[in-house]
């Protein structure tokens, strides 16, 4: 039986919470509702939202790290960080961790701003719940709350929505960072991964080391991550070890692991055929490359810019293409056809500009893998396979 001072603490507790019953919060995004396995609720006037669900229809990354308790909201420039149980929530802004690393080796002040609320992060039924509009303000969402339904109304550009994170590893190196810095004892990271792999017939873990110095680390991941990204396989990325970039897939038999392994650090085979399948253009003849945004199409755009051999080089092909109202052009990449004839938006003396074709971060990590002049040396490659 409880004690009545047991009993009043309880029920003290209760009162400050002040929750509203779950099922009655909405929150809509653009004008669509978001469905939740795990209600919103509202404590001391705060809306808390499942933050995933949120975040992530908002074109972000969501990551957890059960061993600390904090969760991160990432999308390209913007870093936003949750402590469960904690009011202060952090906000970076950088393009990666290597602005991060900088600031602290030059002994400059980080690019990082404190967003504080009243109410804590709270994980509720293997769910973190986090408050509504203090993350999504930091993100430059609008909020707004209909008291009358009980509705958090959050709007923003559809354009800002369908530009998806392209920092994939900004939140491994923040742990790692954490956890050096409080002196927490590395997470067996690897373990954990390979168990969610246990559906696979084969599980691969290849392990990358040989960098130089940080800023070859950092060149060198992104240009890994960028060539695993455009392999199309299911693999995991963990940062958990100084100086070491491990990767763990999953895969079934007849994926030809040794070639995949093979292919994370070698240089980028680009060029484009004309229709009698002759090669016009080589990875040399780049100059730079991005991803637009194609309005019309909902898609990106892959512009690339030619240097002056290039120009030479396609000039000369396209004058020998009877039919260039029909762009027959073929697209390749690391030896993939990547665009069929009539993909090609235009051609001139300057650009090939392939439209219509690429969704989400592959377009930006194809862009950064033809500019990127930093091809990855002298590194040293583990590969151990697993068969379950």
């Amino acid at each position: 039986m409880l004690s009545i001072s047991l009993l009043l603490a309880l029920i003290l507790t209760l009162l400050s919470f002040s929750v509203i019953a779950e099922d009655t919060v909405k929150v809509v995004l653009n004008g669509n509702e978001i469905n939740f396995n795990q209600p919103p609720i509202i404590e001391n006037g705060r809306t808390l939202v499942p933050i995933r669900a949120v975040f992530e229809a908002l074109g972000a990354d969501v990551y957890w790290d059960g061993p600390n308790q904090i969760v991160g909201v990432i999308k390209n420039d913007v870093k936003i960080f949750a402590k469960v149980g904690e009011n202060d929530i952090m906000k970076f802004t950088g393009k990666d961790f290597g602005v991060f690393a900088d600031a602290l080796q030059n002994e400059e002040t980080i690019p990082m701003i404190t967003l504080s609320d009243d109410v804590p992060a709270r994980l509720i039924n293997g769910r973190v719940l986090v408050p509504i509009r203090t993350i999504s303000e930091g993100m430059g969402v609008d909020v707004q709350w209909d008291e009358h339904s009980k509705t958090v109304l959050l709007s923003c550009d559809e354009e800002f929505i369908s530009q998806q994170n392209e920092d994939k590893l900004f939140f491994s190196m923040f742990i790692l960072f954490f956890d050096s810095a409080t002196g927490t004892d590395n997470v067996n990271h690897l373990k954990r991964t390979k168990e969610s792999y246990k559906d696979y017939s084969n599980v691969a873990t290849i392990k990358i080391t040989g960098f130089s110095d940080f800023e070859t680390y950092v060149q060198d991941r992104e240009f890994i991550e960028a060539k695993a990204t455009i392999m199309d396989a299911q693999y995991t990325f963990d940062l958990s070890q100084k100086d070491i970039i491990t990767i763990v897939l999953g895969y079934e038999d007849g994926f030809d692991i040794y070639s995949f392994t093979e292919s994370l650090t070698s240089e980028v085979k680009f060029y484009c055929t004309d229709a009698d399948n002759n090669k016009v253009l080589d990875r040399v003849d780049v100059e730079s490359a991005k991803a637009v945004w194609n309005g019309e199409m909902q898609a990106f755009d892959l512009v690339i810019k030619l240097n002056s051999e290039g120009q030479k080089k396609l000039s000369v092909a396209t004058e020998n293409i009877t039919k260039m109202q029909d762009n027959i052009l073929s697209m390749y990449f690391d030896d993939q056809l990547i665009s069929s004839p009539r993909v090609m938006d235009r051609i001139d003396s300057e650009e090939v500009i392939i439209a219509g074709k690429f969704y989400g971060f592959k377009a930006h990590k194809m862009a950064y893998l033809l500019s990127n002049t930093h091809t990855p040396e002298n590194l040293n490659i583990e590969l151990t396979i697993d068969t379950n």
